[in-house]
């Protein structure tokens, strides 16, 4: 494709910027901020309070040490350019930034594109996703319940389903939860399997038996043949779980 000559004659490079949708701003070598375009202005205004700043104009001259991480600044002035990453500022704003010298050597050009909304909405939604993810329901058994364990488990998800299942247990002073793993989509790992056999073990030593219903007959044997056991009582469907605790709990079935 041919250049057009004298296309971007009489657009000054400011004014040029400014019209860009991304905050931009430049430094010198040293990472002194020397300018910042409309966008960025608007942006900055939003962060400077937390720096005891009034106005984003205050920060020119400033470093950008000065709101970054050690480490951070440690990446950029060792990592190839352009330098591209995702940073968290005063555990508020979130931000992609890309970091590339000026032409001949004159400083740098970072671009600043705000996220912090959508990671707030994808922690609204991680947040909901975990709160649905092991439902724990009542029996007709006082102090007994269900955890229905659904879908995949990876190890974020036992961690977070073994704190909620805890504190329920403390709550509820529960002497019996049912594990139901007939819903389960797929064996999980070793680690995995550790993690679960560090909430038995916790459970146990809070006085609460952990049931193991529903689990699947082909993912018993792959568990079994890949060495993962897991201590628990295990029953093939929630009836018979349910059965077990009936019995143990000296209650007896009299037909009317």
């Amino acid at each position: 494709m041919e250049k057009q000559s004298g296309f971007l004659d009489g657009i000054k490079p400011a004014e040029l910027l400014n019209t860009v949708g991304e905050s931009v701003i430049l430094t010198d070598l040293e990472l002194n901020i020397k300018w910042f375009n409309h966008t960025a202005r608007d942006l900055l205004n939003t962060v400077v309070p937390h720096i005891g700043l009034s106005d984003s104009g205050e920060l020119i001259g400033m470093n950008l040490r000065s709101f970054h991480k050690k480490e951070q600044i440690k990446k950029i002035e060792e990592s190839p350019l352009p330098y591209i990453s995702a940073i968290q500022l005063f555990q508020t704003f979130s931000a992609q930034i890309v970091l590339d010298r000026l032409p001949h050597d004159r400083g740098y050009i970072l671009t600043w594109k705000d996220v912090t909304g959508y990671e707030k909405e994808l922690q609204s939604g991680r947040k909901l996703m975990e709160e649905l993810y092991t439902p724990i329901i009542g029996t007709m058994l006082d102090h007994t319940f269900l955890a229905a364990v659904t879908g995949f488990l990876s190890e974020q998800r036992v961690e977070y389903m073994t704190e909620k299942i805890l504190m329920f247990a403390a709550d509820h002073k529960a002497e019996h939860i049912l594990f139901d793993f007939s819903e389960m989509y797929a064996v999980p790992d070793e680690a995995v399997t550790h993690k679960l056999e560090q909430l038995v073990k916790a459970l146990e030593l809070m006085g609460t038996e952990a049931i193991c219903v529903g689990l699947k007959p082909d993912m018993a044997r792959q568990i079994t043949i890949k060495g993962y056991g897991l201590s628990l009582k295990s029953f093939s469907s929630f009836k018979q779980g349910i059965q077990y605790v009936w019995d143990k709990s000296g209650y007896k079935l009299v037909k009317v």
